[in-house]
């Protein structure tokens, strides 16, 4: 069992649960409880974004932009997001250095749409992505 403190007073226990517990209790996969000791002490507000819930699948899209190597790719992240109440998750899955002081950043936004989007949407939504990363990141959109 692992234990999560704050300061010094044990807050919660979690591990993963015992297999011949697991088979008595007819659960087929691996199992992680955790004990919480005073939810009083834990935070009022998650530190995580909210995935919203919606009827329609979430749709990806992924991206590569040529930068200056010295330019933070966590900017790509919220330009990225700032551009559409619909885009929920940025992620960066790839970044490396070019040469020459450029560096390429790859990543992947994930919408989730509120209604039906049609591939002029998707174009739309694209585009404004693309013409923010240029003018606030000063990237340009790799080949």
């Amino acid at each position: 069992m692992d234990a999560l403190c704050r300061v010094i007073k044990k807050i919660a226990e979690f591990g993963e649960l015992h297999p011949t517990v697991a088979h008595n209790l007819h659960i087929k996969v691996p199992t992680v409880v955790a004990i919480i000791d005073d939810i009083a002490v834990l935070p009022n507000t998650p530190k995580y974004a909210k995935t919203p819930i919606t009827e329609f699948q979430p749709i990806t899209r992924d991206f590569a932009f040529v930068a200056e190597s010295r330019f933070p790719a966590e900017r790509f992240v919220a330009t990225a997001k700032g551009c559409d109440n619909r885009i929920g998750d940025v992620v960066i899955f790839d970044s490396f250095d070019m040469g020459g002081g450029n560096k390429s950043v790859a990543f992947t936004i994930t919408i989730y749409p509120d209604s039906n989007m049609t591939e002029s949407d998707l174009a739309e939504l694209q585009n404004k992505v693309i013409a923010a990363i240029e003018s606030k990141c000063h990237a340009k959109l790799r080949a």
